[in-house]
């Protein structure tokens, strides 16, 4: 551990399923986008319990592509909501973190079947590095 500022243990079911989507904020839809955030769109067809990941880029790596730079994650938060009939929304669970590399959101109880929201935003304001990031999905199959 002497080489490294952040360590990660992960979470492993034998009956779970990963996806991935990268975000990069400066293309097509994001970049016409007026909002200051992203949503992404979750469609849950049953029952489950899902794991919500948003992994900015890791400084380790980022100081390599940048000879040595002082790269810092970006201040980011991330609210994942419930997308209701009428059009409104009810939240289920948020966190915002500074200087963190990695957000995680893991909703105590299983999510029922229908249409869900992440919110994602990134303070890229300070950011030295290309503006994306990957959002996942931990899901029970």
């Amino acid at each position: 551990m002497n080489f490294y500022a952040d360590t990660v243990i992960c979470k492993y079911h034998d009956d779970y399923e990963y996806e991935s989507l990268t975000i990069d904020t400066t293309q097509s839809p994001f970049a016409e986008s007026k909002l200051p955030f992203q949503i992404v769109d979750i469609f849950i067809s049953q029952t489950s319990k899902i794991f919500f990941t948003v992994y900015q880029q890791m400084a380790r790596i980022a100081s390599q592509e940048l000879k040595n730079a002082k790269y810092r994650p970006c201040y980011s938060s991330m609210i994942i909501a419930r997308k209701n009939p009428d059009g409104t929304y009810t939240f289920l669970k948020g966190k915002r973190l500074t200087e963190a590399n990695i957000i995680s959101v893991e909703c105590e109880e299983s999510l029922e079947p229908g249409h869900y929201v992440a919110i994602i935003d990134i303070d890229w304001s300070n950011s030295i590095v290309d503006r994306k990031y990957v959002f996942s999905t931990y899901t029970e199959m």
